[in-house]
């Protein structure tokens, strides 16, 4: 795949439509997970799905290690899977069996920190609010010294994720030959909180077009805008977070140094994306008119929006691996389903 730039512009010759997401928790994986659904949609690809619609849990694949192809939706004799973006433990082997054209495989990290903190708010655990601080109306947390040997919390972090075992959290050994693995087998690591710069980035990767990475923001806890963490608490949470905050630290000093590559002409190009995600979803709350039309600029292809695309942005993730797994099944047994 070779890539060149005419002006602002960056042409690529072939769209790359064979893409593997490790769908890290709390990490803004759902709405990435939704941009690749989507581009899926769009171009008539293949997509890795769970096959277990009498589940509780049917959205979710979990851990390859076991793999049955019965846990997924096959497909029609002669096609394969392109895309793979729904809940798995990451295992290279597997990925590239699932998706076997050479896939582009992408991860994504978040500061261990603040994905602690949305995980306990996002699953109603609470951690308890204990403390306060004189003359600050932020409310701190209170960190359990038994938190250092709560497996739970080890299971719920981005490394487990990344595929490493619960009994080798704190071996660092271990967590930094994951680092250096993850840094060779994935092409990509995005940063949750360089959102838009990372969307930028990958756009440029995939050779997408910029309608292929929009989004409408969903999964926003507005309890946390109440809650803060002392700089103590903040130390404590990242000790006991070692595998998490080597893997996060490592790949955010990739992901600036390749943003920075960029130059200005990459915060013009973010400034842009950020001004069309307002444009489009202002449009999408308004639902009127039912269509959009987005002129060209330097940095992006002229395009139409419609209020079906809308609907499909704005849905959770259930609904849409509900919505996929149909379209899915008719495809393959058309009206005997």
């Amino acid at each position: 795949m070779k890539i060149k730039s005419i002006g602002r512009l960056t042409v690529c010759r072939k769209k790359i439509n064979d893409v593997a997401f490790l769908k890290v928790h709390k990490c803004g994986s759902t709405t990435v997970s939704n941009i690749i659904q989507r581009f899926g949609m769009r171009n008539g690809l293949n997509l890795v799905l769970p096959d277990k619609p009498h589940e509780g849990h049917f959205w979710v694949l979990g851990s390859l290690d076991d793999f049955d192809w019965q846990s997924i939706i096959p497909l029609p004799k002669g096609r394969v899977y392109n895309i793979l973006s729904v809940d798995t433990i990451y295992n290279h082997t597997m990925y590239r069996t699932l998706i076997p054209n050479n896939p582009f495989i992408l991860g994504i990290v978040r500061d261990p920190v603040e994905r602690f903190i949305s995980m306990d708010f996002y699953e109603g655990r609470g951690i308890p609010l204990v403390e306060k601080y004189k003359g600050d109306p932020h409310i701190y947390a209170h960190i359990k010294g038994k938190a250092e040997t709560d497996e739970v919390s080890a299971i719920r972090g981005m490394a487990y994720d990344f595929g490493l075992p619960v009994a080798q959290r704190n071996d660092m050994a271990s967590i930094m030959s994951l680092v250096e693995l993850i840094d060779v087998e994935f092409n990509f690591v995005m940063v949750m909180e360089y959102f838009d710069e990372s969307l930028v980035l990958l756009k440029r990767k995939l050779c997408w077009e910029t309608r292929d990475v929009l989004y409408i923001k969903r999964n926003q806890n507005t309890q946390k805008k109440q809650y803060a963490l002392s700089p103590e608490h903040r130390r404590n949470l990242r000790n006991i977070q070692k595998a998490d905050v080597n893997i996060y630290e490592h790949f955010k000093r990739i992901f600036f140094k390749e943003f920075n590559s960029l130059g200005t002409e990459g915060l013009e190009e973010v400034h842009n994306f950020k001004n069309l995600l307002r444009i489009i979803g202002d449009f999408c709350a308004v639902k009127k008119p039912l269509k959009l039309t987005i002129a060209a600029t330097a940095w992006n292809e002229a395009f139409d929006i419609d209020q079906s695309e809308c609907a499909i942005m704005l849905l959770n993730e259930f609904e849409l691996v509900k919505k996929l797994q149909d379209r899915q099944r008719q495809i393959l047994y058309g009206n005997k389903s």
